[in-house]
């Protein structure tokens, strides 16, 4: 978790307005050298987002007709392949809601070092959005190894564990926290070519006072393609269902508004 700080100071104010010129990303912005940045869309109640890099935009601009410009949805990442290349150095960066009157949900300097891969998620409820930036430490290749991290963004478990290839991988990721840790995982019996490899991520749910339990959910991610060397970012979102006591004792099952569920990109 306290890899998650960095050099950001975002605030999570809410106020009307554009945000600045919607020139082209890749002739704006994108450079040869620099840092990497991968953007996620994590806020369950928040609409499809833009991403405005020092008041240039640099998600979901269209490049053939129709040419309006398209959204970063709940759940999505941008770039859907490998990483925006962003001028190193201190960066104003903004998350505005396009349908709802260009509004700013979060807004505020990042320092990007070159050569360093970053991914930025936003998160939270309104009116409380906040950022999280995660540097992307990526494990040296080794051998016949996989590598795999799950960043718990579900506010309300108790922790998440992860099973890959049938094998206890990690427990005890607690809300907030994963970001700093990738999993390596062996190919049994590798030889040449790719492969499927399944991963299940199990959220537990805040203990409650009773003695019936508390609610859980698990989900079963399958990554083809799979060659050593690879490195794959599991984000868990959303919320789980909570369980209460009503007036007679009954222990309720409430579901989520903002059903939990995963988002998963390719580091490398």
């Amino acid at each position: 978790m306290k890899k998650y700080l960095l050099s950001i100071s975002l605030i999570s104010t809410l106020f009307l307005g554009g945000c600045g010129d919607e020139n082209s990303f890749l002739t704006n912005l994108i450079t040869a050298e620099g840092a990497k940045v991968k953007f996620v869309h994590a806020a369950p109640d928040a609409p499809g987002v833009a991403i405005f890099v020092n008041d240039k935009k640099v998600s979901g601009l269209l490049t053939v007709a129709p040419t309006t410009p398209g959204l970063i949805n709940y759940g999505s990442a941008f770039p859907a392949q490998d990483y925006a290349n962003l001028s190193a150095g201190a960066a104003k960066v903004s998350v505005t809601t396009p349908t709802v009157n260009n509004a700013v949900i979060l807004s505020g300097d990042v320092n990007l070092e070159s050569g360093k891969l970053y991914t930025v998620i936003a998160t939270g409820l309104a009116p409380s959005y906040s950022p999280i930036v995660v540097q992307d430490n990526l494990p040296a290749t080794s051998g016949n190894k996989v590598f795999f991290r799950v960043i718990n963004l579900v506010a309300n478990t108790a922790d998440a564990e992860v099973t890959i290839l049938g094998s206890s991988a990690a427990t005890g990721i607690k809300p907030k926290e994963g970001g700093d840790k990738f999993i390596a995982v062996e190919l049994p019996n590798y030889i040449s070519g790719s492969v499927t490899v399944p991963v299940v991520v199990k959220l537990n749910g805040t203990s409650t006072t009773t003695t019936e339990g508390s609610i859980t959910a698990s989900q079963t991610l399958s990554f083809t393609g799979v060659t050593p060397g690879r490195a794959y970012t599991i984000i868990t979102r959303g919320l789980l269902a909570t369980q209460a006591k009503d007036a007679t004792g009954k222990l309720v099952t409430t579901a989520s508004k903002y059903a939990a569920g995963l988002t998963s990109y390719t580091n490398r």
